[in-house]
């Protein structure tokens, strides 16, 4: 921090028409504000490398969750596929069964005609 010069600073209020007692009060407020308020070049470097380490924790952060997203959407892609698979597998055997009920019933639809038809040659005979 740059130094700063008070008696130089209140022989300047006092060339300026301010009282003595005036220029000391300007003084300390100055002084106070100086000392207390005002962020030196060490101040705003270490700020700068909090922000810079904040930043770059941030940064890993976000990298770690892209990746656990990532895997999880991979993991319900997977399951999905898997799901998918299943339920096909479960439609084609369903329709399957189904072709196979619907034959029986065919041939059996076609016997008892042929029986009925024997049997109503057999009376005309």
């Amino acid at each position: 921090m740059r130094f700063f010069d008070t008696s130089d600073y209140a022989r300047k209020l006092q060339k300026a028409a301010f009282t003595e007692q005036q220029a000391e009060v300007q003084v300390d407020v100055l002084r106070t504000l100086i000392e207390n308020d005002l962020a030196t070049k060490q101040d705003i470097a270490s700020l700068q490398k909090e922000i810079a380490e904040l930043r770059k924790d941030a940064q890993e952060s976000i990298e770690s969750l892209r990746k656990e997203v990532k895997q999880d959407i991979e993991l319900l892609s997977k399951e999905t596929q898997l799901g998918r698979a299943r339920i096909t597998a479960e439609l084609v055997k369903d329709i399957a069964e189904a072709k196979a009920e619907a034959w029986k019933w065919i041939i059996a639809g076609i016997l008892l005609a042929q029986v009925g038809l024997v049997v109503t040659l057999m009376k005309l005979l």
